[in-house]
């Protein structure tokens, strides 16, 4: 019975899969069947007679149209996007696909126009519902395209800049590219053809240029095609979305039509790659209606972004590099003292009634130029920009890239036979890219104390990426060992207000100082990560009475010439799910000591898992790990001097927790979604006969409101109890951002 449900319901999937591939193939076989004369008479209304824009229907917005809701919410619904997979998962796939596209393509190396690209982009980025960093790349190539694959691996082509007139029809592709890796299109493709076990074949026949051959050398997987190959409803999602993120980044949606209309133009000359890549795209005229539609069901604003001279300025260059004959159209014209322009600004359309508008003509009346918002774009690098032909040649070897982010955090506590505090932090990480596989991360805290501010180095550390599955390191780094402080230590993903025993300032170290290899790899549908590393290692503490026989793993300069040897090895069974092992083995104690030859051996496990379930209408985040430390018997204090030995033992202790914490993301009621519930369990147990410290427990229940996908504000009861000692229960409260 079992054998014959799954039959059937595999023949209704394919059946169903394949009507609608037949309706598209004759859809597009119309298309074809139309008249030459048919062709010319639609080309002709296109050119004449362009869609009015509509008005607002005052119909509300739902959660998927809402720009408010940006970032709020669950825009992957369906079972194929359930089918498709982890993020992780999707970043590995477009990671291949992007190494492809980086061996086959020549890209733009000049900073000031690879900057600028990736600014703009990044701008859409941050307001949109991206869950996967961008990075962006300018190819320097004349076809006018620009393509986004999974993992947020984005491509812009320099002929797309070069047919542009302004910034917003720029940004109008990209927020349209942006959308599709957003909403998963191109796993979701995957998918499909996975169930339906599409072959690839052909694809060279239907891609030209650099995709053409990328995809000729990805037909074992066929990535590339079932990336940029879009159904319509899929293109019509990606409108919807770039419209929306357009409008949240300060720019006239309406650019986005605009710009594809010239797309098609353009490939009616020439056709090419260009034309079968939008081949799914819906006609310009029917584009341009939704996208007014839409954005006219949007709140008002008084002004959108048009273009910036920092775009002429950047299309000049570009036209200099091609050493092609610049193009008049868009440009924006200079003020009396021949400085550029402002940013060119497009002004609400004035209702009947509205104030700034002729009764008796229905047209505007003059305005003063008003500041532009800002998009990414501030008033000061405005006046600082120079004209394209006083720009200076600037090198593009040696060009590097920085950026800035990390996190802040305010936090309450009022503990038990304690005074009550408030604290806070700023924990800014600074990231460089020297190369494209030469990076360097640096990590710095700041923290206010009852004596000032102190400052400590968390990590800092260069690293080499030599191919898809090594990464070299050197420097201090996250000790890889402790799964909690490498991952998550960060508040704003830290999911209440203080960190759990034994992997904080507990059993395991937090960072090392030395030298480590990481990377991952597939083992057939299921994948492993792995690092190893070796340090200067943890020191052995012999001379305090309270920590006698404990590792300080702060001991950044070696005091002995063994050195620490750990790793950790992962195994994701399933999307969603990984499991652990974790080792560090080290001699701690000073050279030419009793100590030299006492060895320690640090063991852990974890258990991360993080799942969409329908049945509980929500996300599920349950984090574990338990670690084991022994430290050879030795005799501390041997002679009593002292005064706490002579004192023999081996020092045993073993510690861990399990943190779970549902968000109800599917919930009916909106607000319900920001709230998310957090539960742990946290104990130590130390040494039997050891000095120092007793046995610890806590139970936590907390409760999260996200202001933001990096925002929160949370609120926890403790329970906190030390053995033969009276309880320390807390009340915690903190705000946390991350930037």
């Amino acid at each position: 019975m079992n054998s014959f449900s799954r039959a059937t319901t595999a023949l209704v999937l394919a059946a169903s899969l394949l009507a609608s591939s037949l309706a598209a193939l004759a859809q597009t076989t119309n298309s074809k069947e139309q008249t030459p004369g048919n062709t010319a008479t639609q080309a002709s209304q296109s050119s004449t007679t362009p869609p009015k824009a509509p008005a607002s229907s005052g119909k509300p917005l739902s959660t998927n149209e809402d720009p408010s809701m940006i970032g709020k919410r669950n825009i992957n619904g369906g079972i194929i996007a359930k089918m498709s997979g982890s993020t992780e998962k999707e970043v590995r796939q477009g990671r291949e696909a992007a190494a492809e596209v980086d061996r086959q393509a020549k890209f733009i190396e000049d900073p000031l126009i690879t900057e600028y690209v990736n600014r703009v982009g990044q701008n859409i980025v941050l307001h949109s519902d991206a869950k996967v960093p961008f990075t962006i790349k300018v190819i320097d190539s004349d076809e006018v395209n620009a393509f986004a694959l999974p993992g947020g691996f984005f491509y812009v082509n320099k002929g797309l800049v070069l047919a542009a007139d302004n910034e917003a029809e720029l940004a109008g592709v990209m927020a349209h590219e942006i959308a599709h890796v957003c909403a998963r299109h191109a796993v979701e493709n995957q998918t499909k053809a996975t169930l339906l076990e599409y072959l690839a074949l052909g694809g060279s026949i239907f891609l030209g240029g650099i995709p053409g051959m990328i995809y000729q050398n990805t037909a074992g997987i066929g990535l590339l095609g079932i990336f940029m190959k879009f159904s319509r409803s899929a293109e019509e999602e990606a409108d919807r979305l770039g419209v929306q993120y357009m409008y949240a980044a300060g720019y006239d949606p309406g650019a986005m039509a605009t710009m594809f209309e010239k797309l098609e133009a353009k490939n009616k000359k020439k056709p090419g790659l260009i034309s079968r890549a939008f081949a799914t795209h819906p006609a310009p005229p029917e584009r341009r209606a939704a996208a007014q539609a839409l954005a006219a069901r949007f709140p008002e604003r008084e002004e959108y972004v048009i273009s910036s001279s920092e775009f002429q300025r950047v299309k000049g260059r570009l036209l200099r590099l091609s050493n092609a004959r610049a193009s008049s159209a868009g440009a924006i014209a200079a003020g009396d003292d021949g400085a550029p322009g402002r940013p060119t600004l497009k002004r609400r359309q004035p209702t009947p009634d509205d104030s700034t508008t002729n009764p008796d003509t229905g047209e505007q009346k003059p305005a003063e130029q008003a500041p532009p918002p800002s998009a990414g774009l501030s008033e000061e690098s405005h006046k600082a920009t120079a004209e394209p032909s006083a720009v200076p040649e600037l090198p593009t070897l040696g060009t590097t890239k920085f950026y800035i982010a990390g996190d802040a955090e305010a936090t309450f506590e009022a503990r038990n036979r304690s005074i009550s505090t408030f604290s806070a932090s700023f924990n800014p990480i600074f990231l460089w890219e020297l190369t494209p596989k030469f990076l360097f991360e640096g990590h710095v805290e700041f923290e206010l104390t009852d004596t000032g501010t102190d400052v400590g180095l968390q990590y800092a550390q260069l690293t080499y990426l030599l191919n898809d599955y090594i990464t070299l390191g050197a420097g201090e780094f996250l000790t890889p060992s402790n799964i909690f402080i490498e991952r998550y230590h960060a508040q704003w993903i830290n999911k209440l207000p203080d960190r759990p025993l034994a992997v904080f300032d507990g059993i395991l170290g937090e960072s090392s100082l030395g030298a480590e290899v990481r990377g991952g790899f597939p083992i057939g549908p299921t994948r492993a990560n792995y690092a190893f590393y070796v340090s200067n290692g943890p020191r052995l503490i012999t001379d305090d009475p309270e920590a006698a026989g404990m590792l300080d793993f702060d001991n950044f300069t070696d005091n002995n010439d063994d050195k620490a040897v750990g790793g950790r090895i992962g195994f994701l069974p399933i999307p969603g799910i990984e499991v652990g092992y974790a080792f560090e083995t080290a001699k701690p104690g000073d050279q030419g000591t009793a100590f030299a030859r006492v060895r320690s051996w640090i063991q852990s496990v974890d258990l991360n898992v993080s799942r969409d379930s329908d049945f509980l209408r929500g996300r599920i985040d349950l984090r574990a790990q338990y670690a084991w430390s022994k430290v050879d018997r030795a005799v501390y204090d041997p002679d009593g001097s002292l005064g706490f030995g002579p004192l023999s033992f081996s020092n045993k202790r073993d510690g861990g927790y399990v943190q779970v914490a549902y968000r109800p993301t599917k919930a009916e009621a909106e607000f319900l979604r920001n709230f998310e519930a957090v539960f742990r369990w946290d104990h130590v147990n130390q040494a039997p006969g050891g000095p120092g410290a007793s046995d610890e427990q806590r139970w936590t229940l907390g409760l999260d409101y996200w202001l933001g996908p990096v925002t929160a504000v949370k609120v926890a009861y403790e329970w906190d109890s030390p053995h033969g000692e009276p309880n320390t229960n807390a009340v915690l409260l903190q705000a946390v951002t991350g930037f």
